[in-house]
């Protein structure tokens, strides 16, 4: 469903950032438009946990790597 960053663009994405030794986190939520600001249907129980993890990640990482400043 993710038309912005289909299957093998990510894969790809994965084996560039793995073979530069990059530090990274990818969330993959199945039947579901792309990034935490996506309009989900927020009746359907099961967009609504998945936009609720995808920003609760975003934050999350923040949190992280600004820690380390």
């Amino acid at each position: 469903m993710d038309k912005l960053f289909e299957p093998t663009e990510r894969n790809r994405t994965v084996e560039i950032l793995t073979q530069n030794g990059q530090q990274f986190n990818m969330q993959i939520f199945a039947k579901v438009g792309h990034g935490f600001a996506s309009r989900a249907r927020l009746t359907d129980p099961y967009e609504r946990w998945a936009k609720e993890q995808s920003f609760k990640g975003i934050l999350d990482w923040f949190d992280f790597w600004l820690a380390k400043m």
